[in-house]
């Protein structure tokens, strides 16, 4: 198991729990992805630069990061153990992370499931799906039922398991996509 790994996951529960204290705090999906950069990125293990195999110096968090399918993960994690072997633009990637705010399971349904898909012909090792719901609560447990049903193979497991509140729900769903080697 990657080091990294449990650290990215502390952030994305820290951040699920700021999330739960005050969901309001997001105005957009896209402040809800610069929150968890600010937290990944702020973690010292996970600030190293890297060389890539083409001498591009770089780090480990990318936003937008275009996967190979074609899509973008909202965030992306490249794999510390292969960076320095591959070129800039064809990293292998420890984790794709994908994040929805008060949106239904069909934000992720294709898009997440065609870029895991392809990422696993080339290596990626882990996917997150993390959804935050606040204006609609009326849906959720359609939603959450739906993310179970279509999304979770079963190489998944629930990282932070389906909570809702009186005004906010909220889970995160991990897929291991290649197996660790020993």
């Amino acid at each position: 198991m990657f080091k990294e790994l449990s650290l990215i996951e502390g952030c994305i529960k820290t951040f699920v729990e700021k999330f739960l204290q005050m969901p309001y705090i997001f105005w957009s999906e896209s402040d809800a992805k610069c929150y968890l950069y600010h937290f990944l990125i702020l973690t010292p293990a996970l600030q190293n630069r890297y060389k890539t195999l083409d001498g591009k110096v770089t780090n480990l968090i990318h936003t937008e990061y275009k996967s190979r399918s074609g899509g973008r993960f909202d965030i992306a994690i490249i794999n510390p153990k292969t960076i320095e072997q591959r070129p800039f633009n064809n990293q292998n990637l420890l984790c794709g992370i994908e994040l929805g705010l008060d949106c239904g399971s069909d934000h992720f349904a294709l898009d997440f499931a065609r870029k895991l898909r392809k990422e696993a012909e080339n290596p990626i090792d882990f996917g997150y799906i993390i959804h935050f719901m606040r204006n609609r609560l009326d849906i959720w447990d359609d939603t959450v039922q739906d993310i179970i049903n279509n999304l979770m193979p079963p190489n998944s497991e629930f990282l932070v398991q389906p909570t809702k509140t009186g005004e906010c729900g909220v889970l995160v769903v991990k897929v291991r996509v290649k197996e660790q080697e020993a």
